[in-house]
């Protein structure tokens, strides 16, 4: 969080990290936050997707890790 942020759209979050092997569960507020396309990012953004779609359909999401190494 940054010092212009608003407190009044801090979202509560719970982050969960693997360290050495452990995963290690924490809460960290953070704010909500438009992105276009051509955003750059950086190592250790945190991203959240949200979907809305005009008309009845499914959507498809995976979740694949990449490790420090370059494994999945």
């Amino acid at each position: 969080m940054r010092k212009a942020d608003d407190l009044a759209v801090a979202e509560q979050t719970r982050i969960v990290k693997r360290v050495k092997g452990k995963e290690v569960e924490g809460i960290t507020k953070t704010i909500p936050e438009r992105v276009v396309s051509e955003t750059a990012w950086s190592d250790g953004d945190m991203s959240r997707l949200s979907v809305e779609s005009p008309f009845e359909c499914y959507i498809l999401h995976t979740n694949r890790e990449q490790y420090a190494d370059g494994t999945q």
